[in-house]
């Protein structure tokens, strides 16, 4: 049983989708001809186009059963010649935009960052403690025989911190943080952990010492006066 052609009146577009990617090449009386399987309206049709129509059918590099449209074009004239032209439907167009888009990135919140430094810190420290040796006891030491054992050397006294102004306090936070995360991030990575904790990382870090400082006593503001 022949197959339905797809019929084509003059400037109206018609509606259709492929059934196969390619179309089938053939020569006959008009010369070589191209045929593409095509469903138009839940129908199964064929479609004859000659090569420079089949090219643009080609160009639009449409999937099975993704919808454009055709239209053959003329002035109604006798000796005018005809042109073809195909477009994508607007629900092709659509989902080619939703397949192009780039998958946004999920919203990391300051907290998040914060127990994700937590975690990947842990993981380092248990490993580490479960490779570390034990302890060893330490020798006693020896007696001199008139004092009983060597004396141990006297501890160096801590010099108490000066308060630091809340610019030069916050500025040296934000050093610190930024060279531990960075530190964590190539421990991490020894340990086969790989972590980009990120610039929000040290700025949540740096806040965070800001304010244990401040409550601490050991931050001050003069207003501004040097």
């Amino acid at each position: 049983m022949a197959r339905e052609v797809v019929k084509m009146p003059p400037n109206v577009p018609v509606e259709i989708a492929l059934k196969f990617p390619t179309g089938k090449m053939f020569t006959n009386n008009y010369g070589d001809r191209v045929m593409f399987t095509v469903v138009e309206g839940g129908n199964e049709k064929a479609l004859f186009l000659d090569l420079g129509e089949a090219q643009l059918v080609n160009n639009l590099g449409v999937s099975p059963g993704e919808t454009f449209f055709i239209i053959r074009r003329h002035t109604g004239k006798r000796g005018d010649s005809q042109r073809f032209d195909c477009w994508l439907s607007p629900a092709a167009e659509k989902r080619r935009a939703q397949q192009e888009m780039p998958l946004e990135a999920p919203e990391v919140t300051t907290s998040d960052l914060e127990q994700k430094l937590r975690d990947s810190l842990a993981v380092v420290n248990a490993r580490k403690a479960q490779a570390a040796p034990a302890p060893q006891p330490r020798p006693s030491m020896a007696a001199t025989g008139t004092h009983g054992p060597i004396a141990a050397p006297a501890p160096a006294v801590r010099q108490m911190p000066t308060k630091r102004q809340f610019g030069d306090a916050f500025e040296q936070f934000l050093v610190d943080a930024a060279i531990a995360v960075n530190r964590a991030e190539v421990r991490l990575a020894e340990q086969g952990i790989t972590v980009q904790f990120g610039p929000d990382a040290s700025k949540s870090m740096a806040t965070t010492m800001f304010i244990e400082a401040a409550k601490r006593g050991f931050v001050d503001w003069n207003g501004g006066a040097q």
